[in-house]
């Protein structure tokens, strides 16, 4: 049987707050069991997908996108070499 975890336990396994888990949980980014108004119960699978999508790969660096700047930036840089 996969583990399961409350907003406590999977806390002290990740060393922060129950009420932070609570807070991934309603902002959707930790997937989560609803059992009555204030249960909630994680799978292991769940918080696998959620270390895969917010942990950085250690080819992150190395093999990710380059630093590209948005139209917004620009305008911005644009704006404050005018200003100097």
């Amino acid at each position: 049987m996969n583990k399961v975890y409350s907003p406590t336990t999977l806390a002290e396994a990740w060393g922060c707050s129950a009420q932070h888990i609570r807070n991934l949980i309603r902002r959707g980014e930790l997937e989560a069991i609803r059992f009555g108004p204030k249960l909630y119960r994680i799978t292991e699978q769940a918080v696998g997908e959620f270390t895969c999508r917010n942990t950085a790969s250690s080819n992150t660096a190395k093999n990710g996108p380059s630093p590209s700047r948005t139209k917004a930036d620009s305008a911005f840089a644009a704006r404050l070499a005018r200003m100097t």
